[in-house]
């Protein structure tokens, strides 16, 4: 019998053996079959030829090609955090068989990184991936996009470098340009040349539109084949084209290029002059250089092929690129990269209503459970005569203060998770789409794990993982970032009473307000005048007017109707305009110590916000911390020398929901709504005062910094440029004032002031300079043809510092 067992058993044992054998043997060849009938090739361009900025979003293009059967499957690209984990991103792509789609995802990285890599997946079966080199650059470098039938006549601009940084070229076709206005932010200069801009889709339209408002830099080349430029692109150009001329004579060129013009014969387009444009140079009366302000940025248009002789070979057309794009626009400190992430977990945290309750509550609290349970207790049963019954009140006056605990504090936090939605949204008149930066952060009052949405053109990424913050919880273990029709954070976990935050941006509707603003300007007042009115359905709270040098608070403005303003440009200072941090110089202009440092201190959030104290009250320090994640006034500029209508909602423009649960919101929305006030002077002699005018650090010197207002020196020096914020065409200079204060001090400056001579291009220094006011003698050798002011301050001492209140000017010309 036992004989018989064994050989039974030996013989199952054999059968099993050559079962697993099998399985081992066919399962390769299985999932190899299987792999290959559902393999997926991919193809990957990421940025902009490569090239990304750091903390932008990066644009990332992929092919799939499907030669398998039928697929339903995700792309997913990781992106490492600061904190060492990675957040991933993915995107639902179904592919049918035989099928070939491209589709956009759009990603952040923390820190460096050296390639992008994307995978096609179906569960946890990787079908297919692929890889892109990128190159990250900084905020002070300038990333040159590329779109040209020639795109090697550009290459001249690698050679033009901002003041702190590096040129790159990307070299860009059609379908490189992403259809979602946000991931253009890390592209500064787009050329487009002989291109058919009208293979453009309506997406990437509205994007370009959309960057080029909140400050991107076109330029554009018509030449002989203009009608490629104006099919896509007519409604946005400084001059529509509408046929071409030819010139035999062009010096101007070679004039605004500090170099000699090239002979021969060129091909110009010519047009009509479109509103807020003007033109740059022109040569017997045919425009050759024009540019149109578009919201923050600007559309300058070549009416010449620079692809073309006979400038294709000319050298001085790297003046030309310089000059066109050394002049800045006049931008408000909140239109750069919003990097104050500190204060933006600060302002996430600050929900209304929830929170640490107030001290003097807890020491109530504490003394009234001492005093239950100690004398009391102790009074009530000796005068019962039954003390031995503290081993039953006790325990229970404990357990009795333990449940009054846990409920208040369940009261505090609530039953339902908070979605705290504080949002930027930046408005120009007459424009019916708004920019949107947005904070969200989900309170969760239990441990939990939750599905955030945003609707709508909007895009969804974690706060950066920078391990100073401290008051909000940073970790995405287990999230996903999906970009779909909407985008959505899967699985979120949230601790007890914890905040996780995220950050919105891109387009929604923009509130309609209209104005009729006019800066009334003569030789006895400067001002700002006129209605603004709500035609949007939107009540906006605690509004003020800022204009450039004042600022006037409207309280609330219900819809439909109108409030006036009336603010006084007499007695106030110049404003600051935000430094441009990829500043290039123009043609024979250097700096001794380059550099976009800012240094002083503006009054812009005190305007907003109307008052000084920014922690005594929750509401107010929320408020605070939204305004100084937009922009520091201390290192960003203000507000410059726009005209800006700025107030609160209680109503969030951004469509955020918890899927599936039930949910509260606290809202904040700050709307920031460029106006378009008309400017009108009077004709003879007019004033322009410092409120009237801007001011820019253009030499900071060997200290790195200096401000006209409010500042000391003690060592060394620091040049500043003043410009009018308007508009000014004048015929001669009448008179210069300069204003130097230093707190009610009198008597000869223990600074040197000097001004730049205009004409013979050195510095000029005031001599026996007192504090108070001084008539320049010669006023017009110091005023540029548009209004400028430059001034240096030095101090010959190295021992002693000197406060500076004020030092800015009154021009006065003759129209």
């Amino acid at each position: 019998m036992i004989g018989l067992f064994l050989r039974v058993t030996m013989s199952k044992t054999r059968f099993f053996l050559i079962i697993i054998l099998a399985v081992l043997v066919l399962s390769p060849a299985a999932n190899s079959a299987n792999a290959q009938a559902n393999s997926v090739a991919i193809t990957v361009r990421a940025g902009f030829d490569g090239f990304y900025e750091d903390a932008q979003w990066i644009p990332v293009r992929i092919t799939l090609s499907n030669t398998g059967s039928d697929i339903n499957g995700e792309v997913v690209v990781a992106a490492p955090r600061y904190d060492g984990t990675t957040a991933e991103y993915v995107r639902p792509v179904e592919m049918p068989a035989g099928s070939r789609k491209e589709v956009f995802m759009y990603v952040t990285v923390e820190g460096y990184v050296s390639k992008i890599t994307v995978l096609y997946r179906n569960g946890r079966d990787v079908l297919g991936n692929a890889s892109a080199r990128v190159t990250q650059t900084s905020p002070s470098d300038l990333i040159y996009g590329v779109l040209a039938s020639s795109p090697s006549t550009y290459n001249i601009l690698g050679d033009i470098d901002p003041v702190n940084g590096q040129a790159r070229v990307a070299t860009l076709t059609v379908e490189d340009l992403p259809p979602a206005a946000q991931a253009w932010r890390g592209l500064d200069v787009l050329i487009i040349s002989d291109i058919d801009t009208g293979l453009l889709n309506a997406e990437q339209k509205d994007a370009l539109k959309a960057w080029l408002s909140s400050g991107g830099r076109l330029i554009t080349v018509a030449g002989p084949n203009w009608q490629k430029l104006a099919a896509g692109l007519a409604d946005i150009l400084p001059i529509v084209p509408t046929g071409t001329r030819t010139l035999s004579s062009f010096a101007t060129l070679g004039s605004y290029a500090s170099d000699v013009a090239p002979g021969g014969s060129l091909i110009s387009a010519t047009g009509d002059l479109q509103s807020s444009s003007a033109v740059v140079v022109s040569a017997g009366g045919v425009p050759l250089v024009a540019e149109r302000l578009y919201g923050y940025g600007k559309s300058i248009l070549f009416t010449f092929d620079p692809a073309l002789s006979p400038i294709k070979n000319w050298r001085g057309i790297e003046g030309v690129y310089r000059n066109v794009l050394a002049v800045s626009t006049d931008r408000p400190g909140w239109s750069s990269t919003y990097r104050n992430w500190y204060n933006a977990g600060e302002a996430v945290n600050a929900i209304p209503g929830i929170g640490l309750p107030h001290p003097l509550q807890v020491c109530t609290f504490l003394g009234g459970y001492v005093f239950v349970i100690g004398p009391l207790n102790y009074v009530l049963l000796r005068r019962l005569k039954r003390r031995e019954l503290a081993w039953i009140t006790i325990p229970s006056m404990v357990l009795l203060f333990t449940a009054i605990t846990y409920i208040a504090g369940f009261g505090l936090r609530g039953t339902r998770p908070t979605l705290h939605r504080l949002t930027v949204a930046q408005v120009w008149e007459n424009s019916d789409r708004a920019q949107i930066e947005s904070l969200i952060g989900i309170f969760s009052p239990r441990r939990s794990e939750y599905d955030l949405q945003v609707d709508g053109d909007m895009l969804l990424r974690p706060l950066p993982s920078d391990t100073y913050y401290r008051s909000v919880n940073l970790s995405l273990d287990g999230a996903q970032m999906e970009q779909s029709d909407a985008s959505f954070v899967r699985h979120v976990r949230v601790d007890v009473g914890a905040i996780t935050p995220f950050v919105a941006q891109g387009q929604a509707a923009a509130p309609r307000f209209t104005s009729s603003l006019t800066y009334s300007i003569s030789s006895s007042r400067s001002a700002l005048e006129g209605t603004i009115t709500n035609q949007s359905d939107l009540t906006l709270r605690d509004a003020v007017v800022l204009s450039a040098g004042g600022a006037q608070r409207v309280g609330d403005i219900e819809p439909g109707s109108s409030v006036t303003a009336k603010v006084s440009l007499t007695a106030t200072r110049a404003s600051s305009i935000s430094q441009n941090t990829t500043q290039i110089l123009p043609v024979g202009i250097s700096l001794s110590y380059p550099s976009t440092y800012y240094s002083g201190y503006d009054t812009t959030i005190e305007d907003i916000l109307g008052t000084t104290s920014y922690y005594d009250d929750r509401e107010t320090y929320r408020r605070y911390s939204l305004l100084t994640w937009l922009f520091d006034p201390y290192s960003t500029g203000g507000r410059g020398g726009g005209t800006y209508l700025v107030g609160w909602s209680d109503v969030s423009p951004v469509q955020a929901s918890l899927v599936g649960d039930s949910f509260n919101v606290e809202d904040k929305t700050i709307y920031l709504i460029r106006l378009d006030p008309q400017v009108v002077v009077s004709d003879g002699i007019i004033t322009v005062p410092p409120g009237l005018m801007t001011w820019e650090l253009i030499d900071p010197g060997q200290n790195g910094g200096g401000a006209p207002y409010d500042s000391y020196l003690s060592q060394g020096y620091f040049s500043l440029r003043f410009r009018p914020s308007i508009v000014l065409d004048y015929n001669s200079v009448s008179s210069l004032t300069l204003h130097f204060t230093s707190y009610g001090a009198t008597g000869q400056a223990p600074l040197l002031v000097s001004l730049w001579d205009q004409q013979e291009g050195v510095w000029v220094e005031l001599k026996n300079l007192n504090w108070g006011d001084t008539v320049i003698k010669s006023p017009a050798r110091f005023v540029g043809g548009d209004g400028r002011i430059d001034a240096r301050l030095e101090s010959p001492s190295f021992s002693t510092s000197v406060s500076v209140e004020a030092l800015d000017f009154t021009l006065e010309v003759q129209r």
